[in-house]
């Protein structure tokens, strides 16, 4: 008995550990995004550092969001400099997984308040627009055509396949407490030591 309490505790422990050191996945809100403060910090030379905004976040989807080729797009055509009739077939992606745990980052913030994400470092065209609905204080994922749930990624448009409701922002969060006392004894300030 004793032995299985130590790797309960140790189970436990372990834990706590990567709670604390990793940070948990939490909701992004409105709140969050809007009155984010983060005071300015020091560089090595001692000048005050810009303080960081919401661009500097890391974004993730709740659940895993698979997006399905719609249509292949109609090829291009162009004449060459002999006359000859060049064919372009597009390079597509037929499907397309953006995980849960695939880092984004916001590109910008339309004039409508949608948050415009991109999940693809070397595609920056391709990105998933989120935006706060209703009362809700979360960002949902916003579809162009929410009768057929499609949505226009880069160049194509792709059918989203998702299981129950919309997909929203998550952000990574820690908290650490800040000090504080209710009273303070001074230590005094002295002229001569």
């Amino acid at each position: 008995m004793a032995f299985k309490k130590r790797y309960f505790y140790f189970l436990l422990l372990s834990c706590v550990v990567l709670t604390v050191f990793s940070g948990c996945y939490s909701v992004l809100t409105a709140t969050d995004f809007y009155e984010l403060r983060n005071y300015p910090t020091v560089d090595e030379y001692g000048e005050p550092k810009e303080p960081k905004g919401p661009e500097d976040l890391q974004y993730y989807v709740s659940k895993n969001v698979t997006l399905k080729l719609n249509s292949e797009p109609p090829p291009a055509y162009t004449v060459d400099y002999l006359g000859n009739l060049i064919k372009y077939n597009w390079t597509v992606r037929e499907k397309v997984t953006i995980a849960s745990n695939d880092l984004g980052k916001l590109l910008s913030m339309d004039k409508n308040g949608c948050l415009v994400i991109g999940f693809e470092e070397n595609n920056p065209e391709c990105f998933l627009r989120f935006r706060q609905e209703g009362d809700d204080e979360r960002f949902f994922l916003i579809l162009d055509d929410y009768q057929e749930s499609t949505i226009k990624y880069g160049d194509d448009v792709y059918d989203v396949l998702i299981n129950g409701d919309l997909p929203y922002l998550r952000i990574k969060k820690k908290e650490l407490p800040l000090r504080y006392e209710e009273k303070r004894q001074v230590p005094g300030w002295p002229v001569y030591r």
